[in-house]
């Protein structure tokens, strides 16, 4: 059996990124206004990027600009997913407000459309919510600047 190779704090995912951790906090904080007051909710180790019992809210946030690969989509479908299941264990109630946040039109579009669309036509009958935050234009350019260097960087690899 091969040993698991040990990651150190210095080594990061290569999906990890200072522009993108600033725009899931303006989000964040976008939500905080609105859905006061932000709560934890851990059931099972499952961490939620957004949580309010009062008013129920769950939220996952997704920050990208443009289109998605195959493995970025099932990312989306597996917050998805956390989010109803969360929702389960948690025993909220059915009207709590599930939302898949989103900086980007183009990003969330394959979720919206359900024309022969099975994820966008799942997210809708589980009662998710696409939402789309605008957020600064000199944020998306660093945070597509971002996407291109780790897109080589995975190349390089």
């Amino acid at each position: 059996m091969a040993k698991k190779k040990k990651v150190t704090r210095s080594q990061k995912h290569p999906s990890t990124s200072s522009v993108r951790k600033s725009v899931e906090d303006l989000i964040r904080q976008r939500l905080a206004n609105k859905y006061k007051p932000f709560i934890p909710l851990e059931p099972e180790g499952i961490k939620l990027d957004w949580a309010s019992r009062k008013p129920a809210v769950v939220c996952e946030i997704y920050a990208h600009v443009g289109e998605l690969k195959s493995g970025q989509f099932k990312k989306v479908m597996t917050d998805a997913l956390r989010l109803v299941y969360v929702c389960e264990l948690e025993d909220l109630p059915k009207s709590t407000t599930k939302i898949l946040a989103f900086c980007d039109k183009v990003a969330a579009s394959k979720f919206k459309d359900g024309k022969g669309n099975w994820m966008a036509n799942a997210i809708k009958h589980f009662g998710i919510e696409i939402r789309v935050e605008k957020i600064p234009e000199k944020m998306r350019e660093d945070l597509v600047a971002e996407q291109r260097s780790q897109a080589k960087n995975f190349k390089n690899k």
